[in-house]
């Protein structure tokens, strides 16, 4: 289930990743600054869902 769930994460990671740099440069927002806090949010809700899985 974990293995799946971070599968998951790593693909859709890119296109989240292509996403938030448009956004960013529609926002005015430096693309690097977006990426870098999607991929804290990213990682929050990795290790809350491990964190379910575990449970």
């Amino acid at each position: 289930m974990h293995s799946t769930l971070m599968s998951l994460l790593y693909v859709l990671r890119r296109p989240l990743l292509l996403g938030l740099q448009s956004l960013g440069k529609k926002s005015g927002i430096h693309p690097s600054v977006s990426a870098v806090f999607a991929i804290s949010r990213l990682q929050q809700l990795a290790e809350l869902a491990a964190a379910i899985v575990r449970m």
